[in-house]
């Protein structure tokens, strides 16, 4: 296994990620093995887009036939585990992750928009 290091900069999202995370919710806690927070953190990455598919990937399948697969790869961020999410339908570029975790990332360590972060990624 190969560990990757993914460095970006917290982003504000576009307020939807809530919504989706709710949807998936049941999928996500079967994963993270918690019930996830109710948001995404997300991270424009500083290196070229990270490809998915170099990593063990794990497809979830949509709760209902009008949404679209979600792509994850699991990961940690500060000794937390997380999942590092790339939903097939989105409106972010493909530098832009989405973290999904059982906390509020952003509050629990106090990050701000602008804010460098490191994923740790086992591929």
């Amino acid at each position: 296994m190969v560990r990757k290091i993914l460095k970006g900069a917290v982003i504000s999202g576009l307020g939807e990620g809530g919504y989706y995370v709710r949807l998936y919710s049941d999928q996500f806690e079967q994963i993270l093995g918690g019930e996830p927070y109710h948001g995404t953190l997300n991270v424009k990455l500083l290196d070229p887009v990270f490809n998915f598919n170099d990593c063990h990937t794990v497809v979830i399948p949509p709760p209902s036939k009008s949404l679209f697969p979600v792509v994850a790869v699991l990961g940690s961020f500060h000794g937390e585990r997380v999942l590092i999410i790339r939903p097939l339908a989105t409106r972010h570029g493909e530098n832009i992750i989405e973290i999904v975790a059982t906390a509020n990332l952003r509050e629990k360590f106090k990050l701000r928009d602008g804010d460098i972060v490191e994923l740790l990624v086992e591929c």
